[in-house]
């Protein structure tokens, strides 16, 4: 890249900024938010994807199929954020990724900026979109807990 362009860009963000607010140097500490997320991070992988793949080989033994996403922060190009997650989507016929209407789902969601854990779960039914389902702080979130919360889900899809 140009140096006049790596310097325009540069200003260009800069200009953008809140007053007093500053780009993070490198070697910074990060801020609370950042070490929260990566925490989340590590325990998604040792905590919430053992838990959701246990909770989905049972569904196999049943017909049911599942997949887990992990969701990336990103914003939509709407500048909506959609948060850092892990989403089971469960599946009654067969596992893809292109269901037409999407597929129930379950998603453990890291809060951020109130240094929290959210569940959600998604069943379609008519006219349900994304429901709370309870918040944990990082240290209560266990393996028994996700897959309370995922059956719990997985009963109300018995019944649609």
């Amino acid at each position: 890249m140009r140096d006049e362009l790596r310097d325009r860009l540069r200003s260009t963000f800069a200009a953008g900024r809140a007053p007093g607010e500053t780009g993070s140097a490198p070697g910074a500490a990060p801020s609370p938010g950042d070490a929260f997320l990566r925490d989340f991070r590590v325990k998604a992988e040792r905590v919430v994807v053992p838990a959701m793949t246990e909770v989905g080989r049972v569904l196999e033994g049943h017909g049911r199929f599942f997949s887990i996403e992990r969701i990336a922060e990103r914003t939509t190009p709407r500048g909506v954020l959609v948060p850092t997650s892990v989403q089971m989507n469960v599946f009654r016929r067969h596992r893809t990724a292109n269901f037409k209407n999407g597929a129930p789902h379950f998603n453990v969601v890291c809060d951020r900026a109130g240094r929290r854990v959210l569940f959600q779960r998604t069943t379609l039914a008519a006219g349900a979109g994304a429901e709370d389902v309870g918040a944990c702080g990082l240290d209560a979130l266990t393996r028994d807990l996700v897959q309370e919360r995922i059956a719990a889900m997985l009963d109300i899809l018995a019944r649609l």
